[in-house]
């Protein structure tokens, strides 16, 4: 039986199929009467760390385990939900010192390994424009040794390429915070936590923002050879900055109108396009 169970879990992942509440808590109370209870305990974070588990499902794990006398887990299950119901809710209503507060409590309870309530947190702050909060946060989570995800990097990209925007609107230069921004980007391509369009988004369009061709023909390549295909978002990004570099909007059509016609060709004079305005640039600045 658990094993058909879990040739399903596969399939259904394949197919982008959604495992709801039901099945998720079947899963578990099946793990854990199996007597197999690590398995259980490892279904039950995969679906924590997702962020959107009801009421329900942390309910009924805590009663599997309650039933079969596991004890440590039900109270693992128990605080996990409750501190992290208190700080998303505090957190939504632009409450981040009451937040913050609760993620120390959380802390302080026991081992901390994962990020939900730290991006809750640091996605609300950002919003309401506490950047220092933001970054403190940040630096926080990374001295508990708790990995910041793509989640959390992408969010602190945004906050500072936004914050410079806002700033270079207003007719002031922040170059210190875009320079944040920009390491980063870094610091995401190698950890290698760049693993969806909208991540490639973020750090591209940073480093078009910014003039640097290298590192954004670098981070395109990555994700043509990561089979990640760029959306026509992002290719009016690019166009648009190709033009502010200089190139016509004549040339620019044209390798759009490439693109549609024949996508690999096209692509590869994307690339090829991509890569002469950074070679451009590397002989003006020497």
């Amino acid at each position: 039986m658990v094993s058909d169970a879990e040739d399903l879990v596969p399939e259904m992942d394949e197919k982008v199929l959604e495992i709801d509440g039901y099945t998720r808590s079947a899963l578990t109370r099946m793990y854990i009467e199996a007597g197999m209870r690590e398995f259980s305990w490892l279904w039950f974070r995969r679906f924590h760390l997702t962020g959107n588990m009801s009421f329900e499902c942390y309910s009924a794990s805590i009663d599997a385990y309650g039933k079969h006398c596991h004890i440590l887990e039900a109270e693992k299950v128990f605080v996990r939900c409750t501190y992290s119901s208190i700080i998303q809710i505090s957190a939504g209503a632009d409450l981040p010192d009451k937040a913050k507060h609760y993620l120390k409590k959380m802390q302080e309870a026991g081992p901390f390994t994962d990020c939900i309530s730290y991006c809750a947190l640091i996605s609300r702050v950002e919003k309401i424009g506490k950047l220092e909060i933001a970054e403190d946060l940040h630096y926080e989570m990374i001295g508990f040794d708790v990995k910041p995800d793509v989640v959390v990097y992408g969010v602190l990209i945004n906050t500072f390429a936004d914050a410079e925007s806002v700033k270079e609107a207003l007719g002031y230069k922040r170059l210190g915070r875009f320079e944040e921004a920009i390491q980063i980007a870094k610091q995401t391509r190698v950890l290698v936590l760049l693993t969806d369009l909208l991540c490639y988004n973020n750090v591209l369009g940073l480093y078009a923002l910014d003039g640097r061709w290298k590192e954004a023909v670098g981070t395109f390549k990555e994700m043509v050879e990561a089979s990640i295909q760029p959306d026509d978002y992002m290719f009016n990004s690019l166009g648009i900055a190709l033009v502010k570099c200089g190139i016509s909007k004549k040339a620019v059509d044209k390798l759009e109108a490439t693109k549609k016609n024949d996508y690999q060709n096209g692509l590869q004079a994307w690339i090829l396009g991509l890569s002469t305005v950074a070679d451009v640039h590397d002989d003006y600045d020497e």
